[in-house]
């Protein structure tokens, strides 16, 4: 990751993401609502199927965080910590209460984007 994706970002990760997870799944969450592939035409994060031909499923989000990761692992974290919720047809939605307006940062900003950088 790097700060011109944090500068440019409208969400940041909630204290409870920053709190409950791994530093490889806050990584996962961090990629997810500031990657404009993972997100929709509203700037919203998408549901992800685990696995598709689209480019921008839970397996491709996984890789361009760190490519060694078993998805499997961190969906697991992610499922059991309720920070996504897996629908009936197989696609995974990150809950609101995972992330927040950038806006409801400011003056953390720096912080926020520091510590999803370092990890």
């Amino acid at each position: 990751m790097n700060p011109e994706i944090c500068a440019s970002t409208p969400w940041q990760p909630t204290e409870l993401v920053n709190t409950l997870l791994s530093r490889n799944a806050r990584n996962v969450v961090w990629h997810w609502i500031s990657q404009k592939q993972f997100l929709d035409i509203h700037s919203q994060p998408r549901s992800l199927f685990f696995q598709s031909s689209d480019d921008a499923d839970f397996n491709s989000l996984i890789n361009q965080v760190q490519p060694d990761l078993a998805a499997a692992v961190v969906f697991n974290e992610l499922l059991r910590k309720d920070i996504v919720v897996k629908h009936d047809d197989g696609r995974l939605l990150l809950r609101r209460s995972a992330y927040v307006s950038g806006a409801a940062f400011v003056g953390l900003h720096d912080c926020r984007c520091n510590d999803a950088i370092k990890g």
